[in-house]
């Protein structure tokens, strides 16, 4: 593929960022090998990155952003770049958060006719029915939006167009004028702003290359998924369980995280919450992944099993809900 892969890093020994990253190179690197990777870090990640990068499991180019006075912690820095990406990079590129899974190839992409696109949040779902993204708006002083194309910003392709330059210009300045007035950081209320300002130039892309799994309607596109995007919380492998592999192997992965990131589509499945009536039907499925998360290797076992189980459950959900 012609396009950069572009990540963007800011972590600590305190969170998993970092681990998640190497879960997701890893599975870039089974279904897309040769590809250029490009790591945008502050300061700090930056030393962090240097001192692993021959553990990591895909060559890439780490590049430091200077954020004015060192930024104000990991998750204002990652906005702060990932606002700003399209000045850092040369070239068209594909986002991805760390929290991604690669399943399948993405050279398609390079045959996307738009200056910008991405996924509609929530798979098509109904824009702030689970994740308090209408608050969100509202701290953001955008009131009045009731509905609109509001797009997930874990993935997006960009092209190096001035169309693209400006857009992400006005995102970054949109974006620090919400933090300045006490918004707390997240960036898709920005990038809706933003979108709207330049006249919905976003392209929306496929369900497909972003599945959101937190989302009921992921159960749609899960197995032909090209990027699986987990929010943090796969239940076949959390955060304390990546964090203590990556612990025990010296910084690297194998045996069954391996076997989550060559087969996204089969084991990246972590749709299913305890906030709804489809989380009712599914909280027995929920408590028993929460046991078998602790035992990884049964779980690769048995899983084919239990998410059978819970997609028939969410496919049922969803048809109830229709």
């Amino acid at each position: 593929m012609k396009a950069k892969i572009v990540y963007v890093l800011s972590s600590c020994d305190e969170d998993c960022y970092f681990e998640q990253l190497l879960l997701s190179l890893t599975s870039l690197g089974f279904n897309n090998p040769g590809c250029d990777v490009v790591i945008l870090t502050d300061s700090s990640t930056y030393r962090r990155l240097q001192a692993q990068e021959d553990k990591l499991p895909v060559k890439v180019l780490i590049k430091k952003i200077d954020i004015p006075g060192g930024g104000k912690g990991g998750f204002y820095n990652s906005r702060w770049i990932k606002t700003r990406i399209r000045e850092f990079i040369d070239g068209n590129f594909l986002y991805l958060d760390t929290d991604t899974l690669v399943a399948k190839p993405l050279s398609d992409i390079d045959h996307v006719d738009a200056d910008i696109a991405a996924v509609i949040d929530g798979n098509g779902q109904s824009l702030f029915v689970d994740r308090g993204e209408r608050r969100k708006l509202d701290a953001a002083g955008l009131h009045d939006i009731v509905d609109g194309p509001y797009y997930n910003g874990g993935v997006f392709y960009v092209r190096d167009t001035p169309a693209a330059h400006a857009f992400f210009s006005l995102w970054h300045s949109n974006w620090l004028k919400m933090v300045n007035e006490g918004v707390p950081p997240f960036d898709q209320a920005s990038l809706f702003k933003t979108n709207l300002e330049m006249g919905l130039m976003i392209h929306e892309l496929p369900c497909e290359w972003n599945v959101q799994t937190c989302y009921d309607a992921a159960v749609h596109y899960f197995k032909k998924g090209i990027i699986i995007h987990s929010y943090s919380s796969m239940h076949t492998y959390d955060e304390s369980i990546i964090k203590k592999h990556v612990k025990e192997n010296g910084g690297r992965l194998d045996g069954f995280a391996l076997e989550i990131a060559a087969n996204p589509n089969k084991y990246g499945i972590g749709i299913y919450r305890k906030k709804s009536f489809k989380g009712f039907l599914l909280y027995p499925y929920s408590d028993l992944l929460h046991f078998l998360k602790r035992y990884p290797r049964l779980y690769l076992a048995v899983s084919h099993h239990v998410d059978d189980f819970a997609s028939a459950c969410a496919e049922l959900f969803s048809r109830c809900r229709k």
